[in-house]
């Protein structure tokens, strides 16, 4: 179960940037996700508020945000970007699509009280 260690790096994390940029308290946590990671929204977000609590960032929620997966033909050039992988070019017909990104994991926003 990776979303455990996902959960603990994002805790570090978002205390941290508080910690250096001086916030009170983190009320919600935007986090993108790409959708290759394979990550289970509700056991991500269940275990996030199981490590947060007794800290600082006890009564902050974690928003997940869906990542994109750009997939891109070499044939012809066409690219989309979908929620998930795209194996066959609408423009050409190739079957040669390269898939890249879906595999992100950012820290795209903090809600915080002052």
């Amino acid at each position: 179960m990776h979303e455990t260690a996902i959960a603990e790096s994002l805790a570090g994390r978002v205390e941290a940037i508080a910690r250096e940029r001086g916030l009170k308290r983190v009320t919600a946590v935007g986090v993108r996700v790409g959708m290759l990671r394979a990550v289970v929204d509700s056991t991500l977000t269940a275990i996030y508020a199981e490590l947060v609590r007794g800290t600082d960032l006890e009564d902050s929620r974690l928003e997940i945000l869906p990542g994109r997966v750009r997939s891109r033909c070499p044939e012809c050039g066409w690219e989309t970007r979908s929620s998930r992988p795209v194996l066959s070019c609408a423009r050409c017909g190739s079957g040669k699509m390269v898939v890249s990104g879906g595999r992100e994991l950012l820290i795209e926003f903090l809600e915080t009280e002052e």
